[in-house]
């Protein structure tokens, strides 16, 4: 299993995972990261694994490999996972399924106008207290609980952001018409994102959506605990999902 991040020095970074089977049980370890910043084409990144599979003696014995759905790591013709199956023939690729859990979500919100905007405003209401740290202390004040910044591919950070507004609705509203009263005391930027947001938290659309995405991650949220779940099998998630009401 491979998965690439940027870390803080902004360099690509190659976590290396095997996974395996013994007399015990399931085994799975990380091994090392790989500076890929210089090489993140598809010939450079399966060269990359094989080399490694060869160095810990396991190339033979490999059934299967485990990515993103990234186009250079998952293509069928060109991607790391074909080229790396020239060598091991029995290496079936495996999509994440937490990642297809959130590519589902994504994409089935960011076709509808109304949910794309409804997260639009959403990702804006989190970035305008991470970016001022007196907005942040005014929301510990009157609030008192943050809201989470929005991760495009991590849906969870989403529904922690729909709940938050959700409880903290009336608050927050307090928050934004202590900024508009309070208006002498705060930059043009602040006072305009306050009485945009103050309106877009009395609209009716927004509460719908809001309340509807909060119901809706009540479910997903249990299904994104159970696909990264370290134990996980067909026969744990169906007894979790049937036991969850699903």
């Amino acid at each position: 299993m491979v998965d690439e991040t940027t870390d803080a020095s902004n360099a690509a970074q190659l976590a290396l995972v095997l996974r395996c089977v013994t007399d015990t049980g399931v085994k799975e370890r990380f091994v090392r990261f790989e500076d890929v910043t210089s090489g993140k084409r598809a010939d450079d990144i399966a060269g990359l694994i094989i080399r490694f599979l060869v160095e810990n003696e396991c190339l033979g014995k490999v059934v299967a490999q485990c990515f993103d759905g990234a186009a250079v790591m998952s293509s069928g013709l060109n991607g790391v996972q074909a080229k790396v199956k020239e060598r091991p023939p029995l290496a079936l690729f495996i999509h994440c399924y937490a990642h297809r859990l959130n590519l589902v979500l994504t994409q089935g919100a960011s076709k509808l106008k109304e949910c794309k905007i409804f997260f639009a405003h959403l990702n804006g209401l989190s970035a305008i207290f991470s970016r001022s740290p007196r907005r942040t202390q005014l929301l510990d004040k009157i609030c008192q609980r943050r809201l989470p910044r929005v991760a495009p591919t991590q849906w969870q950070y989403t529904s922690r952001v729909v709940n938050t507004v959700f409880e903290k609705r009336d608050a927050m509203k307090e928050l934004f018409h202590h900024i508009l009263e309070h208006h002498y005391e705060y930059d043009e930027d602040s006072v305009r994102r306050a009485d945009g947001f103050k309106a877009r938290l009395d609209d009716f659309e927004f509460c719908f959506l809001l309340n509807t995405f909060n119901g809706i991650f009540e479910y997903s949220d249990v299904l994104f605990s159970i696909l990264q779940d370290k134990k996980l099998d067909v026969q744990f998630c169906l007894a979790r999902m049937g036991g969850s009401g699903m």
